[in-house]
């Protein structure tokens, strides 16, 4: 008997999409639709999930300190780039692309408790940020890993069922997940600022909670979405697992084309990590004008910012393509460093230099997501 090899989770009840022997084809508009909308519930657990965690390390070094916020943005960071080049690969081959994901934002909802418990727990805020850090960095990595298999997988069905061309449904989708990605992080940290303002004592513990709320929501909700006929396997060797893990680099030295990214890669993630650390961690948190209640609607504005461009950038990208709008991202990322040696830090943390400043964070951030990512899809 030939089986059905896709099903979609609506409501909990596992439906066919393609044909088998006792089924006729589903309507096209009907699977197009649960295609759809599996994409749109992967997007949005994945958003809530990773917006929690990016909003979490805006407020690291005002809550844990410099000290403890940088290392702690240390460890994340060098558990993220260890797995994402060792252990991710084999890790979702083993899963799937959808249990990557699930066990992805597992690891992210440790990351958030641990931030909880450190705020909460100061004497052993060190040992439980720095092991936290760890395991959200390293599921950083698998996690991204997974979408990006689950983006393609979904997309090349999606592209079949509405016949379109896969590279089209790539960049919708990628403005999409852009949009969705980048404004519901917007969500999550107008929310700390909402609560920032409305309570004069334990608003950390209040707004660590909630961001912990919202993180096991997302990973529940990641487990009700197809497995799009993506299934992992435990039957591999050793050499199989070599193979995994080292698939990054060999792609990296035959593909010149990733190798002529790295740049920008490293550029956008010393934007990301100086724009925490020290913008919000120090500009910001000792301005007189401002301070760390506003850190949220400060960090809530660069996300605005990437939202908005996100959408016509991957209608830029289809249409002319991604060159232009990546060497436009990357200046905007330049401008962040150059910025500071003309503009001081207290001129800077003025209402008038500290919002086109983050805008233009948000710009470069908005294009790296509808545009670098897809293009390493």
């Amino acid at each position: 008997m030939e089986e059905s090899i896709l099903t979609v989770s609506d409501g909990g009840v596992e439906e066919p999409l393609l044909e088998d022997d006792n089924s006729d084809y589903l309507d096209e508009k009907k699977r197009r639709g649960m295609l759809f909308r599996n994409f749109l519930m992967m997007a949005f657990a994945f958003s809530f999930n990773h917006g929690c965690v990016t909003s979490c390390l805006s407020y690291a070094s005002s809550e844990l300190g410099d000290k403890l916020g940088a290392y702690g943005g240390g460890f994340l960071y060098v558990a993220y780039s260890f797995s994402a080049l060792a252990l991710a690969n084999p890790i979702v081959e083993a899963v799937g692309p959808k249990f990557g994901l699930v066990f992805g934002t597992l690891g992210y909802c440790i990351y958030i408790v641990g931030f909880l418990l450190a705020v909460i727990i100061p004497d052993l805020a060190w040992i439980i940020f720095l092991f936290a850090s760890m395991v959200g960095g390293a599921s950083g990595g698998v996690l991204w890993t997974a979408q990006g298999k689950y983006f393609a997988a979904n997309a090349i069905l999606y592209a079949d069922a509405s016949d379109q061309p896969v590279r089209e449904v790539n960049s919708q989708f990628a403005g999409m997940f852009a949009g969705t990605y980048l404004g519901l992080e917007m969500v999550t940290k107008l929310v700390a600022s909402g609560v920032y303002f409305g309570l004069d004592s334990n608003a950390s513990a209040v707004v660590f909670t909630i961001y912990t709320v919202i993180a096991i929501i997302s990973v529940i909700s990641m487990m009700f979405i197809s497995n799009l006929d993506e299934y992992g396997s435990w039957e591999f060797n050793y050499e199989d697992v070599v193979a995994y893990a080292t698939a990054p680099a060999r792609l990296l030295s035959q593909d010149v084309r990733l190798a002529l990214m790295v740049p920008y890669q490293i550029t956008f993630g010393l934007a990301t990590t100086f724009v925490p650390y020290y913008i919000f961690g120090t500009v910001v948190s000792d301005s007189d004008n401002l301070g760390a209640e506003y850190i949220g609607v400060l960090s809530a504005l660069t996300v605005f910012a990437g939202a908005a461009v996100s959408m016509p950038a991957a209608e830029i990208a289809a249409r002319k393509g991604k060159p232009a709008l990546m060497i436009f991202g990357g200046l905007c990322f330049a401008v962040l460093g150059m910025a500071l040696y003309f503009v001081k830090d207290n001129a800077l943390s003025r209402w008038r230099c500290i919002i086109p400043y983050l805008i233009v964070f948000g710009l470069g951030r908005g294009i790296w997501v509808s545009s670098v990512c897809v293009v390493y899809v």
